[in-house]
């Protein structure tokens, strides 16, 4: 990333706008935790919560990562 990009990621963070798009973040989370992963054979099943806990990873290091931008 260049110097301006860091630069705009650190106004974002910075900014109310950001707080909303966390909450959004930790609300979309939070809705994966409760939606229990379902499939008709044992590998179905496997891979759908492979894949909700992959989003949820997903996620939560994208928010972590804007944040260790914003704070170097």
């Amino acid at each position: 990333m260049n110097t301006n990009e860091v630069a705009q990621i650190k106004s974002l963070y910075r900014s109310r706008e950001f707080a909303l798009l966390k909450k959004i973040a930790f609300e979309m989370i939070a809705q994966l935790y409760k939606e229990l992963p379902t499939g008709e054979t044992q590998f179905q099943y496997l891979k759908n919560s492979l894949t909700r806990d992959g989003m949820i990873h997903g996620i939560d290091q994208y928010i972590k990562e804007i944040e260790r931008i914003s704070n170097e």
